[in-house]
């Protein structure tokens, strides 16, 4: 079996994984929470991991949709040009 577009594919297994991440998270908050004060350590540092994953993720899906628009903007601009 052979990946037509390996890029796509890595853009879905990051996805796959980044909900992965926030799964783990959920449940690591979770679990601090029923901590009490002695989860607050485990909280802080899965919200920190939470907001680090979020942040990455959104960056993806930005320069994702950058790299569309720019690659649709290059085919219309050179059909008005007359190059193809």
């Amino acid at each position: 079996m052979s990946i037509k577009h390996p890029r796509r594919f890595g853009f879905v297994v990051f996805n796959l994984a980044a909900a992965a991440l926030f799964a783990l998270a959920w449940s690591i908050r979770t679990e601090a929470i029923e901590a009490g004060v002695a989860g607050l350590p485990n909280l802080a540092l899965g919200t920190a991991g939470t907001i680090v994953v979020a942040t990455v993720w959104a960056a993806t899906w930005i320069a994702w949709g950058w790299m569309v628009w720019l690659r649709r903007r290059r085919r219309v601009m050179g059909h008005r040009h007359g190059t193809a």
